[in-house]
C-alpha cells in the first residue's frame, strides 16, 4: 500500500471498500473507516470520488468488470475448445480468490459473499448483482450449448454449476468443502454426461 496518501489510486481505494465490506458488512464501507485500515488520512479520497455513495458505485462497476468480464475475456482470448474453456474458466476463478495478486487484494474468499449479502439491502447493488450474474450464466450456457446440448441442458448445467460455486465457497470458509477440487469434480461430471448429449 503507498505510504503517501496522495500517492493513492482510485483502485486502491475501491479495494479497500471491498475489504471492508467483506470483514465488516455494509456498515464498514464507510470513508473514515476505509482509511484508518488503509493506516492513511481520507485527503485522497476526494481526489477520486465525490462522495460515499461514488465509491460504492463504483465498487459494482470495477467488479463487474474486474471479476466477471475481465475473466470472460482472457479465456476468450485463448484458442482452446469449449470444454477446455470451461476447465480453465474453473481453475481461474478458484485459484484466484485468495492469490496475493487478485483475490486477497479484495477481500479474499468471503467478498463475493459479502457483495451478495450487501445486495439483500442495496437496490443499486442488487441490480449489480443480477447484471454479473446473468453475464455469468450466459457465458457458462454458451459454452455447454458449444459442446452440443441443448439450450435446456445449458442453462441447466450453468445454472448448477454456477450456484455449486457460491455454496462452495462457503463451505469452504467453513473448512467443510474444497472449492477448487469439488468444482473440479462436478464439472467433470458434467463434461462426461454431456459427452452423449446431442444438441
Amino acid at each position: 500500500m503507498p505510504s503517501k496518501t496522495e500517492a493513492l489510486t482510485r483502485e486502491d481505494w475501491i479495494k479497500g471498500g471491498f475489504r471492508a465490506l467483506t470483514t465488516g458488512g455494509p456498515e464498514a464501507v464507510k470513508i473514515e473507516k476505509i482509511a484508518r485500515e488503509m493506516k492513511v488520512s481520507k485527503g485522497s479520497f476526494y481526489w477520486h470520488f465525490k462522495d460515499q455513495a461514488a465509491l460504492k458505485s463504483a465498487m459494482m462497476s470495477h467488479w463487474e468488470a474486474w471479476g466477471t468480464q475481465a475473466i470472460i475475456d482472457r479465456n476468450e482470448e485463448r484458442e482452446l475448445s469449449p470444454k477446455e474453456k470451461l476447465q480453465d474458466l474453473s481453475a481461474r476463478i478458484t485459484n484466484s480468490r485468495d492469490a496475493a495478486s487478485g483475490g486477497l487484494h479484495y477481500g479474499g474468499l468471503m467478498m463475493e459473499a459479502a457483495i451478495r449479502d450487501w445486495s439483500r439491502f442495496d437496490k443499486n447493488v442488487r441490480s449489480s448483482v443480477r447484471k454479473v450474474n446473468s453475464t455469468r450464466l450466459d457465458y457458462i450456457a454458451k459454452l455447454f450449448a458449444q459442446l452440443g446440448l441443448n439450450a435446456d441442458q445449458s442453462k441447466l448445467k450453468a445454472n448448477l454449476l454456477y450456484s455449486s460455486m457460491i455454496g462452495l465457497e462457503f463451505l469452504e470458509h467453513q473448512k467443510l468443502a474444497d472449492l477448487e477440487s469439488d468444482l473440479s469434480e462436478l464439472l467433470t461430471l458434467f463434461l462426461c454426461n454431456g459427452d452423449d448429449t446431442g444438441g
